[in-house]
């Protein structure tokens, strides 16, 4: 019996994602350590452990995009506040930073 090459392909990561099952953390797993990656650097097992999972994972794999491109618009919100047009007093500007960078601390 002669297997079609995509059913193939996808037979052999789903072999490789069974065999490592050790090291492959499941979708809540993986999800945690993605937001964690953005804070800090994962362990090489953790950093494999994630790569593999998302490449297996389709939903976990946008969830990344998600949270990557979430923190580039607010990255980018925060710089344009700085350089708008915007006139805010000096001490609400302040408070106003204070507040975002407590509220990353936090989390």
């Amino acid at each position: 019996m002669k297997m079609k090459p995509a059913l193939f392909a996808s037979f052999k990561v789903r072999m490789m994602a069974f065999m490592m099952g050790s090291i492959l953390p499941d979708c809540e797993e993986a999800s945690r350590r993605v937001s964690a990656a953005m804070d800090a650097r994962l362990s090489l097992s953790q950093r494999a452990g994630v790569r593999l999972h998302l490449m297996v994972c389709k939903f976990c794999s946008r969830y990344e995009k998600q949270l990557h491109l979430i923190r580039n618009a607010v990255r980018s919100d925060s710089a344009e506040l700085e350089d708008s047009s915007v006139h805010l007093l000096p001490e609400t500007r302040q408070r106003i930073q204070s507040a975002i960078r407590s509220s990353s601390d936090q989390d």
